[in-house]
């Protein structure tokens, strides 16, 4: 009786609809940094000797810094492991160059893999319509790509749930753009997502070490609930744009960002490393290498006085250019920080707050004058066990607005590795902080 019981159980259930995994195919992409190259030659020279007479006809280019040596083209002539011929001459004579070569462009397959995830019956792209149910699909990637251009864009309507990109690792999964990748439709130059429920994680997008005169950032998420990024790597990405971010999140509720690097903006760059904004919870997130490493720009949170973002054990790493904030905390904007580190300046716009415990703010080992926070009239931060640093006879705190010391907050003026502990008095340009 019992056996009959459980078989009617199973017959009446009702349906379940499970999610799909589309399997982009194998990546093969490869890259070795020790490439020479003469101007006007085809020949392209390594000492990793990497390639292989199977590798003719793949795609490939060479970079240099923030100069593209060998734009988009193919391998022609296999002469050696350690030498080929491009498709087109190098336009410089250069040593310690990149190349990147293999079959597999997400610049097409990303999009088309995308699509037949989604569980409208719709083809088009970009995606526009809401998805349906629970079985939408989960993108996977498995190896290294190239990607010419844009390799995840979905956009919704009326929100909905998306897709999911995931990877087989920070360093099994690396995307490699081409000097010549075009953006999305929606401006980021690699991914844009604007949805809900879905998880981006497990890969690497490498930039190339090289300046994109574009507007375009690089990876977007916008206008979502209840996404999650994790594992992930934004590398060597730079523009000469100062409008430019890496990577942004923003006008996101219930956002959860978990073990991402962004690192390694190239020379001369005016890029900003992350843009993060909404309600959510940030832990180990690393901004580093950029112009400006860190924009919150919260102020669009669910209610007035909310809690904004939360930032647990971080990074704001030193900057590019040392003339400008390296952490921004914009006009009613909030940010609460528990063990992270700002390096170089924070600055605490109009209406603006930072929580900051048990954390560090300021200059390190640096000969340039330089102050740990500036206060605008209206902003605040508390600070409770945090450790804030000058530099070279700087102030440690320029202050407009209202600081309030709520306990163990040490401030230090430096001269390279060399600290002195000072009293409030002696580091405070402006007002005086508020003992709690």
């Amino acid at each position: 009786m019992m056996r009959l019981l459980i078989l009617c159980m199973c017959l009446w259930a009702p349906a379940t609809a499970y999610a799909r995994f589309c399997d982009v195919a194998q990546g093969d992409a490869q890259r070795v940094v020790d490439v020479s190259t003469t101007s006007g030659s085809p020949t392209i020279l390594s000492g990793s000797d990497a390639w292989a007479a199977e590798d003719v006809g793949e795609t490939l280019f060479v970079t240099n810094g923030s100069t593209t040596v060998v734009a988009l083209t193919t391998i022609a002539v296999f002469n050696s492991a350690g030498s080929v011929d491009a498709a087109i001459n190098a336009s410089a004579t250069t040593s310690g160059s990149w190349a990147v070569w293999g079959t597999t462009d997400l610049g097409t397959a990303g999009p088309i893999q995308v699509t037949a995830c989604k569980s409208s019956a719709d083809t088009g792209y970009p995606l526009t319509n809401r998805y349906v149910g629970a079985d939408v699909g989960t993108v996977r990637l498995s190896g290294n790509y190239i990607a010419s251009a844009c390799v995840y864009q979905v956009e919704l309507e009326n929100g909905g749930t998306i897709p999911s990109m995931i990877g087989s690792g920070r360093y099994g999964s690396v995307i490699f753009m081409t000097p010549t990748n075009t953006p999305c439709t929606a401006g980021p130059q690699m991914v844009v997502a604007r949805g809900s429920g879905f998880t981006l994680s497990n890969f690497t997008i490498d930039g190339g070490n090289y300046l994109r005169n574009t507007a375009a950032g690089l990876f977007s998420v916008y206008s979502s609930f209840e996404a999650n990024i994790s594992d992930v790597n934004l590398l060597r990405w730079g523009t000469n744009n100062v409008l430019s971010e890496a990577f942004s999140v923003t006008g996101t509720a219930d956002i959860a960002i978990d073990r991402v690097k962004i690192q390694n903006s190239p020379p001369n760059s005016r890029a900003t490393a992350c843009e993060i904004g909404g309600n959510g919870v940030v832990n180990k997130l690393l901004c580093s290498n950029h112009w400006r490493n860190l924009r919150v720009v919260s102020d669009s949170s669910r209610t007035p006085g909310s809690q904004g973002l939360t930032w647990i054990a971080g990074a704001s790493d030193e900057c590019g250019d040392i003339q400008h904030w390296c952490t921004e905390i914009t006009e009613n904007s909030e940010l609460q920080a528990i063990g992270t580190t700002f390096f170089s300046t924070v600055r605490v716009g109009a209406g603006a707050s930072l929580f900051i415990v048990n954390g560090n703010v300021g200059f390190y080992n640096s000969g340039v004058r330089g102050i740990a926070a500036q206060i605008a009239l209206g902003g605040k931060i508390v600070s409770a066990a945090t450790t804030w640093r000058a530099n070279a006879g700087g102030w440690s705190i320029v202050n407009r607005g209202t600081f309030i010391d709520a306990g163990g907050t040490d401030y230090k003026n430096c001269t390279g590795f060399t600290c002195v502990t000072k009293s409030a008095s002696q580091v405070f340009q402006g007002k005086q902080p508020v003992r709690q």
